[in-house]
């Protein structure tokens, strides 16, 4: 009999482990993982469950968070069914002890201080001059447009084979200043890392 690979292995105990931070977000319900979303989930709850636990594998610098229970700010912009997803997802909820809270930006309006920002596909035209209201803040960028990585953007969403899986822009996220987790890169589709 064959054994698995040890890559194997631990390639599913990174998958283990992301499941299980969902699962602690989610508090009841199915194991999520982009790539096994139950199939009665929109592909928008899927990314609002992703997108929670994405807040679990960053790091930002300490003076992101003026107090140790400040809350974890996301901002989306615009409005349409992600919103309602993500403002589902975390009624009630926390990560490290800290509140979420989610405030809409509707189109034209300066971005606020936020520790997550979702651009969604709708806003797609914008994105370069959104991404410049955030450069040289610790913002987690995260969007859902195929150009959205190019531009600069921190993680993106794709649908590939009818699946939401993500990428990610290591180096965007550098010059932030935040710290993405090698746990949450494993489980990424493409990651761009380009260290000067």
């Amino acid at each position: 009999m064959n054994r698995p690979s040890n890559q194997w292995l631990r390639s599913r105990s990174r998958r283990i482990v992301f499941a299980a931070g969902c699962l602690s977000v989610c508090l009841a319900g199915p194991v999520l993982l982009p790539a096994m979303a139950e199939p009665s989930m929109t592909d928008s709850q899927v990314k609002a469950l992703c997108l929670l636990n994405f807040a679990k594998y960053v790091e930002w610098p300490t003076n992101a968070f003026p107090y140790t229970n400040s809350p974890i700010r996301i901002a989306v912009q615009g409005d349409g069914p992600f919103t309602a997803a993500l403002q589902s997802s975390v009624k009630d909820r926390t990560i490290d002890g800290r509140r979420i809270i989610i405030q809409v930006v509707h189109s034209g309006e300066d971005i606020p201080a936020c520790h997550i920002l979702f651009v969604s596909f709708a806003e797609s035209s914008r994105a370069p001059g959104i991404l410049k209201q955030v450069n040289g803040r610790p913002v987690l960028t995260v969007g859902e447009a195929p150009s959205f990585l190019g531009f600069g953007w921190m993680i993106n969403f794709v649908t590939r084979n009818g699946k939401v899986r993500f990428d990610i822009n290591m180096e965007s996220a550098r010059k932030a200043g935040l710290r993405i987790s090698s746990n949450l890169l494993q489980l990424a589709d493409t990651v761009r890392d380009n260290p000067k």
